[in-house]
């Protein structure tokens, strides 16, 4: 009986290890072979990691930290096969230390309602309004720093929108509308825009 069973063993041993190779390596066997070190892309040596290649390190004093702490690092052992010298004058660190002057100086201001008007479009909003609006359109006198909004179904529909907020304002107010100031996109660029614009003497 003994004799049986040890030969049942090992028929099962030799089957597992031909399983073993029709699957290919474990799991675990693959971690091993991904733990064996190649060359060093940076050195091309085998066996250098990144923290123990001195090319690596002397890389690395591009964007440096102090000498004072680099020559410690050294002393203590991390990076004891570095050979430290004087640096030069880091351009980058001096510039990266200065501070800038405040701004004081303040931009012109229109002197009058109608000087000077500020535009913009927003949109296309994610959840439309009542009615399909999903754009909207601002005027922002200047000088009063009064606003007007109007909403839009479609970009395009800015140069109407302008029309009918400079109809209403010169008539409210007796003025004319002197500049325009927009970040001069596509809506405030096409050709009816800019023509209405230069014949009734609007700067934009």
């Amino acid at each position: 009986m003994i004799g049986k069973v040890a030969t049942v063993k090992t028929r099962q041993k030799v089957k597992e290890q031909q399983k073993k190779k029709q699957l290919g390596p474990t799991k675990m066997e693959t971690k091993k072979v991904t733990k064996i070190k190649g060359k060093y892309f940076l050195c091309g040596e085998k066996g250098h990691w990144k923290r123990n290649c001195p090319k690596s390190q002397n890389k690395k004093e591009q964007g440096h930290i102090n000498l004072n702490r680099i020559k410690r690092l050294v002393s203590d052992g991390p990076l004891s096969d570095l050979k430290v010298d004087d640096l030069p004058t880091c351009e980058s660190c001096l510039e990266g230390k200065m501070t800038k002057r405040t701004f004081s100086a303040k931009g012109a201001r229109a002197t009058e309602c109608l000087g000077l008007i500020h535009t913009d479009v927003c949109g296309p909003m994610s959840i439309q309004a009542r009615g399909g609006y999903e754009y909207f359109i601002t005027f922002t006198d200047d000088y009063s720093r009064f606003g007007y909004v109007y909403l839009m179904r479609h970009k395009s529909d800015a140069f109407d929108m302008f029309k009918a907020f400079k109809a209403e304002v010169e008539n409210q107010l007796e003025k004319h509308i002197k500049i325009l100031r927009s970040d001069r996109g596509g809506e405030y660029l096409s050709g009816e825009f800019q023509k209405n614009l230069i014949d009734n003497g609007i700067v934009s």
